[in-house]
């Protein structure tokens, strides 16, 4: 493969080894970004994540889909993520909708 190289010739202008000259246009500053502090941040994943509390979810399936996948290095980790997401399981529980369901 060959790379060609790039040579810029003024304000917005560049242009390429046997390629076609391209104007660019400047783009405007962003807004303000609005600052999310650690607190904000924690309570934010914890409603998402359902962890603890209110954000607690009541099947197994909705915990998954809280979390998008549990991953798992190590056996008992998603048996550990589950219990922290849901108020009423038990290992059986969990195993058949791990396992059996393919939750």
């Amino acid at each position: 493969m060959i790379r060609r190289s790039r040579r810029s010739i003024g304000t917005g202008v560049s242009v390429g080894c046997g390629s076609m000259v391209t104007m660019s246009t400047r783009t405007p500053a962003p807004a303000p970004v609005r600052h999310v502090d650690d607190r904000e941040r924690r309570a934010r994943l914890a409603r998402r994540h359902a962890l603890g509390g209110a954000h607690r979810v009541p099947t197994i399936a909705d915990a998954v889909a809280a979390t998008v996948c549990l991953h798992a290095t190590e056996p008992a980790t998603p048996y550990l993520s589950l219990f922290a997401r849901l108020d009423d399981v038990d290992r059986p529980t969990v195993a058949r909708a791990l396992y059996e369901e393919r939750s």
